[in-house]
C-alpha cells in the first residue's frame, strides 16, 4: 500500500485505523498524498521552536516591544514526505 488513503478506501474508516493500529512495523517514505503525509507527522515527537515577535511604533511614538514565546511543531514536518525520493525512507 502506498497511501494511507488506499487503505481507507479499500477497508472503510474503522477497519482501515484497526489495521494500521495492530501493525508491528511501519515504514515511511515518499508520499503524494497529503492525508498520509499528516498521519505520518504524527508518529514524530513534538518539539518546541522559540519564537520571537518585534513591533515598531509610528510616527512620533517610537516605542518598539518584543515579544517571546515558543510555539509546538513535530519534530519531522509533513513535507519532508513529499521530498523523499522514490525508495528512500
Amino acid at each position: 500500500m502506498q497511501d494511507k488513503i488506499q487503505n481507507d478506501m479499500m477497508y472503510g474508516d474503522k477497519e482501515s485505523k484497526a489495521i494500521l493500529s495492530n501493525l508491528s512495523y511501519q515504514f515511511f517514505g515518499k508520499v503524494n498524498d497529503p492525508d498520509t503525509t499528516k498521519y505520518y507527522e504524527r508518529f514524530f515527537e513534538i518539539i518546541k521552536d522559540p519564537t520571537k515577535s518585534i513591533s515598531c511604533g509610528h510616527n512620533l511614538d517610537f516605542e518598539s516591544r518584543i515579544t517571546t514565546g515558543e510555539k509546538e511543531i513535530p519534530k519531522i514536518s509533513a513535507d519532508v514526505f513529499f521530498r523523499l525520493k522514490q525508495g528512500e525512507l
